[in-house]
């Protein structure tokens, strides 16, 4: 009896000790196109790439069916299916919400996030932040 009892709280307490949850959610909010603003960040935040700097206009289209397209001065590169979990933020050290794109075997260069914790702000501003220690977050505005 004793071992039963000591196994059934060592599994809770492995259960409860996840960092990731693969549950996944639904959230409106995320819908529709955005223009890539910047990416920022990196190892002494070296990175700041914006349109200007980089000469390239970045748009992040994402679908209720969970497919993505992302176009780069008006051409699509990359298209595919995304997916909407929550994952423990290094940031806040909070469950956040979680995107991944799959990129395939894309080898385009696009200076943007395409997997980490989102966030929306103002219901217009959407930043992918890539959850790592010397991370890289991209910035995006919501079309009309």
């Amino acid at each position: 009896m004793r071992r039963i009892i000591t196994f059934f709280i060592l599994a809770i307490g492995f259960i409860s000790c996840s960092s990731e949850s693969k549950s996944n959610f639904q959230n409106s909010d995320i819908y529709g196109k955005w223009n890539w603003v910047s990416t920022d960040g990196g190892f002494a935040f070296h990175i700041h790439d914006t349109p200007a700097s980089t000469g390239n206009s970045i748009q992040l289209s994402l679908s209720k069916d969970n497919t993505f397209s992302i176009t780069k001065n008006g051409k699509e590169v990359v298209s595919g299916k995304y997916e909407l979990t929550t994952q423990k933020s290094i940031y806040s050290g909070e469950t956040e919400k979680y995107i991944t794109c799959e990129m395939g075997e894309n080898k385009e260069t696009l200076n943007i996030v395409t997997k980490g914790i989102i966030t929306i702000d103002d219901k217009n501003k959407l930043s992918i932040s890539d959850n790592f220690n010397d991370g890289v977050g991209s910035g995006f505005v919501g079309i009309k």
